[in-house]
């Protein structure tokens, strides 16, 4: 699941999880990467690590994977909450890159989204994160750009590609959107 910084991405999973409970089984690749970045490159700052070489990152995303793919064995739902397409000084990075999809397997890969001006002002609004400020014609770019690689990951993968709302006051909306893809008339 992805989407832009901003999206509410992380905030739809949370809430998923209190409602899938024990179902569901998520991993941060973020999470994942920054603990292996402070052992390898002493990075401590999340936003931090999208400003490392390319080579610096593809290392740490593969590094990723394999701890992914060893956290996931036997768990029924994986969400694995990264961002589609990552924004570096060099340009847009992929967030699912082509070893993950051919390790995980994704069914579905979710692109969760919000209105601009929303994902302008939560940016705005988050204190803890030490966030690029952008203006909302960069932010349309960055959704442009996450559409394309999530059509591009579906294509790869053959997973279905599902875009999802979280526009304020519709976090219900969302979360149940995604639930149903859990469950499909079993719950």
């Amino acid at each position: 699941m992805g989407g832009v910084p901003g999206a509410g991405k992380t905030t739809v999973i949370n809430k998923l999880k209190e409602v899938l409970k024990e179902d569901v089984f998520v991993v941060n690749f973020g999470t994942v990467m920054i603990d292996i970045a402070k052992e390898r490159f002493g990075i401590t700052d999340r936003d931090a690590m999208r400003k490392l070489s390319r080579v610096k990152q593809n290392e740490l995303q593969l590094a990723a994977i394999d701890k992914i793919v060893e956290l996931e064995k036997g768990k029924r739902y994986v969400i694995i909450d990264t961002h589609l397409a990552i924004k570096t000084p060099s340009g847009y990075m992929p967030g699912f890159p082509k070893e993950l999809l051919e390790k995980v397997k994704p069914e579905i890969i979710v692109l969760i989204t919000a209105r601009p001006e929303e994902i302008w002002e939560r940016r705005h609004l988050d204190t803890s994160r030490k966030r690029d400020l952008e203006s909302i014609d960069d932010i349309l770019e960055h959704e442009k750009i996450n559409i394309a690689y999530l059509m591009a990951y579906s294509a790869m993968s053959g997973a279905y590609a599902l875009i999802v709302r979280n526009n304020n006051g519709k976090l219900e909306d969302a979360v149940n959107r995604i639930k149903s893809l859990f469950y499909d008339g079993e719950k």
